[in-house]
């Protein structure tokens, strides 16, 4: 199970790393547990314990940095606005063609009609049944 621990047990896990001189990530994990009543298999693992001191020494924070990935453009409002138009206009074209029309991928295409159907009369399912009838 993938658990995002919150500012609190980051905290917690940083300033109890070095109030144990900052010898030992399975201490802090000991304490970790202890002091939020988890089992003996739960909690963050060591490799997170260490990036959160990791990113305290070099940044002064635990916090997670920001991705240095590249950003996200399919969702864009621009985006969003010109398939909900062209499913307005057209209610039978299909996730593959607005993908081509629009240069996307399929997924994308899914994405911004399932999570935007609210803007747009007609949502993917529409789109299906539609074209199925």
């Amino acid at each position: 199970m993938s658990f995002r621990w919150g500012d609190e047990h980051r905290d917690f896990a940083v300033n109890n790393y070095f109030e144990t001189a900052g010898k030992s990530v399975a201490q802090t994990l000991r304490n970790f547990r202890l002091h939020f009543q988890l089992g003996s298999r739960d909690g963050p693992c060591r490799r997170t314990v260490s990036m959160w001191v990791k990113n305290y020494k070099e940044y002064g924070t635990a916090e997670a940095r920001k991705s240095t990935g590249r950003s996200r453009s399919a969702r864009s409002a621009e985006n969003i606005e010109l398939i909900h138009e062209a499913v307005k206009v057209n209610p039978k074209l299909s996730i593959r063609m607005l993908a081509k029309q629009f240069h996307l991928s399929t997924s994308s295409i899914a994405r911004i009609l399932k999570e935007d159907k609210n803007k747009s009369k007609k949502s993917k399912k529409k789109i299906i049944k539609s074209r199925l009838t």
